[in-house]
């Protein structure tokens, strides 16, 4: 029994780890690239080509498996990315221009010269339309290094790299939207707008019940988006922008409630020591005190709470799998010097350092910005390198933009070569830093 209750500690010891869901997408990428290159290659492929029927009502849809990852669950992805965006907005690290503007800098320019990198190679040719691939930087990759590098990393790198970030999945998102939506269906569109408006009015009503803005984001909002011709994905946007951030009671009501319960439960305890509570009246305080501490929690933060695991333990590693199996072939290796190849690699590598250490460097030079406490230039270089990372983005992207199979597998071949060069740059820079003081 004791052995049982060790095993059970062990297993959610494993799962509070921080870097767990990064783990996870690598070994989802080692099992998708030896899958897709063993002897059982064809079954990888037939796996996510199942068509998979969906009906609701008058709405019917008949899609892949690989499409349901990408279209379906990766809304739930930029429906977290959404909610994690919303907060740092309004309360966070970009709440304040101030605050935002070194971010800001470091992430325009990181998008803005991979994106020119990846032009100046495959200008007039029919891979021009993929110069978004190198734009992005994934967080939880980056994230995962920087975690591991504690001691000679300050927190407010860690701060930085984040608020980067959601600029920079910002930036994705209005690419998906702007280039990548085909005609649209203007009576699907209007239904999807209609829920939106729903959930914005509930918002305003002050209605804060997780679970209704959940149903109305996936029954009204995305069945509605499903056929307009948006992409799906930023139907998570756009339902995050709409959930409430703010709590039932402020933070005031909130101390003084739980100081009272607290007083009560005090006076409720005998001398007697234990560990079980008993008293009827102490299972009343303690109710009390978790129905106030809900209501202090707004929807967007409860929401983001619950959905993270399902992103991070099942969505992510999902599409990795289904993205990342690439038949490693001659062509595969020669496309990596081709300008596609060429325009990702040095975009994703080379321009993404270029793009957010050197924009930092000239902005701080300039005196537009600011370097946080205790980060220095060379935390700077190891988050340039660090966000040549751009998994997870640039391989949604490269399913958007490129059709031919073998330009998808060159392209995806690449992102996980620059993958490992910048993580490997970014760690050895880093590792070269001081400790910091505690």
């Amino acid at each position: 029994m004791q052995k049982d209750a060790q095993w059970v500690r062990s297993i959610k010891k494993g799962f509070q780890n921080e870097n767990l869901p990064t783990y996870l997408m690598i070994l989802a990428v080692l099992i998708a690239m030896a899958w897709a290159n063993s002897p059982w290659k064809a079954s990888y492929h037939q796996l996510w080509q199942i068509v998979i029927p969906f009906q609701l009502l008058n709405l019917q849809a008949q899609e892949t498996l690989h499409h349901w990852v990408n279209d379906g669950l990766m809304a739930v992805f930029f429906f977290l990315i959404g909610l994690e965006m919303k907060r740092e907005i309004l309360a966070g690290e970009l709440s304040s221009f101030k605050k935002a503007r070194l971010p800001i800098f470091c992430a325009v320019g990181g998008m803005l010269v991979p994106a020119l990198i990846f032009y100046l190679f495959n200008k007039g040719l029919d891979t021009q339309q993929a110069w978004a691939i190198p734009m992005a930087t994934d967080i939880a990759f980056a994230l995962a290094i920087l975690k591991a590098l504690k001691n000679r990393i300050p927190a407010a790198l860690i701060v930085l790299l984040t608020a980067m970030a959601v600029i920079d999945d910002l930036g994705g998102i209005l690419v998906i939207a702007l280039y990548f939506t085909k005609a649209l269906d203007w009576s699907a569109l209007f239904s999807g707008l209609f829920f939106i408006g729903v959930i914005v009015v509930f918002n305003r009503l002050k209605i804060r019940k997780p679970w209704l803005y959940l149903l109305l984001g996936v029954l009204g909002v995305w069945l509605g988006f499903l056929h307009s011709g948006v992409h799906a994905t930023i139907v998570g946007i756009l339902i995050a922008m709409a959930t409430p951030l703010q709590s039932d009671i402020d933070d005031q009501t909130y101390l003084h409630r739980l100081t009272q319960l607290s007083n009560r439960f005090e006076k409720t305890c005998t001398t007697r020591a234990g560990h079980l509570i008993t008293s009827t009246e102490q299972i009343e305080i303690v109710e009390e005190i978790r129905e106030i501490s809900i209501a202090a929690e707004s929807p967007l933060q409860r929401l983001e709470h619950n959905v993270a695991p399902f992103v991070n333990y099942f969505v992510l590693p999902l599409f990795a799998l289904s993205n990342a199996g690439v038949e490693i072939k001659i062509d595969s290796l020669a496309g990596i010097v081709s300008p596609l190849g060429a325009g990702i690699g040095l975009g994703l590598i080379l321009g993404k350092f270029i793009g957010v250490a050197g924009t930092a460097f000239l902005v701080v030079a300039l005196k537009w910005a600011e370097l946080p406490r205790q980060v220095n230039r060379l935390h700077l270089i190891g988050i340039g390198l660090l966000a040549g990372i751009g998994f997870t983005m640039s391989i949604f992207i490269t399913e958007l933009s490129l059709a031919d199979l073998q330009q998808k597998s060159t392209a995806k071949l690449t992102i996980l070569i620059a993958l490992v060069i910048s993580a490997l740059l970014g760690y050895w820079t880093l590792r070269q830093s001081r400790p910091v003081p505690g």
